[in-house]
């Protein structure tokens, strides 16, 4: 199990010094730019691709064709057409739950009585049931936003969506990994950013875990992509939700 300093799993690291890292990818050094704003079904299918983690850059990074692309903006939208309302529905009770919540809290400070205590408790189930219950309608508008996706590019995806909070280069994400491992590396990335920016060498442990890492095919593939710079799946990804009615 992990321990409690480490439980916010990678979401508040910083990788200051990363730049001067033999370790920084693409996705660290150049940013690809932002998709454009658009409105109605477009605004909309945008919106749900970048909460559930399925845009331009996973696409590229998990070897998805230009046609990939535009099949994932169609599933995207098609989701939206029968589910969407369930969706908005999810989010307004997440919304309200937490107010619930931030009230029942506002209460037990002013009057800790066993009522309040109660009422707490029951805020705090409802907001994590509500929470739950969100998470899995997201879940599964991303695994029909890849649906007829190559089997690989299936399988990138959702590794890549399952790391979306670890601070390390996209690339490393097409492979899974326990919560463990992922903290592990994470931990070498940090140490030897922060070593190599002040001119140390990283820990022979460190440079061996992050080798070894760099070494898998499908992450040196990933990388290979991420350093083209090919703009064709961002194009296709943008030139799909243009064109939705």
């Amino acid at each position: 199990m992990l321990n409690r300093r480490r439980l916010p799993l990678i979401a508040t690291i910083s990788l200051a010094g990363f730049f001067n890292s033999p370790f920084a990818g693409p996705s660290a050094l150049a940013q690809a730019a932002p998709t454009p704003v658009q409105s109605g079904n477009g605004a909309e299918v945008l919106r749900l691709a970048t909460r559930i983690g399925i845009g331009p850059s996973e696409l590229l990074t998990a070897g998805a064709s230009p046609a990939d692309a535009a099949q994932v903006v169609a599933n995207i939208h098609n989701w939206r057409i029968a589910h969407g309302s369930t969706l908005v529905l999810a989010e307004e009770a997440l919304r309200t739950a937490s107010r619930e919540e931030a009230s029942a809290k506002a209460l037990v400070r002013r009057d800790p009585n066993t009522a309040n205590r109660a009422a707490l408790t029951s805020a705090v189930n409802s907001l994590a049931a509500t929470a739950n219950h969100l998470k899995a309608i997201l879940d599964a508008a991303a695994l029909n936003a890849v649906a007829g996706l190559p089997e690989q590019v299936r399988s990138s995806l959702v590794n890549i969506r399952a790391a979306s909070s670890v601070q390390v280069p996209e690339y490393l994400k097409v492979v899974s990994r326990s919560a463990e491992e992922w903290v592990a590396l994470r931990d070498a990335v940090e140490r030897s950013s922060s070593r190599l920016s002040s001119g140390q060498p990283a820990h022979a442990e460190d440079a061996t875990l992050l080798t070894n890492a760099e070494a898998n095919p499908l992450v040196v593939a990933a990388k290979q992509r991420l350093e083209s710079l090919d703009q064709g799946v961002r194009a296709a990804f943008e030139a799909a939700i243009s064109a939705l009615p």
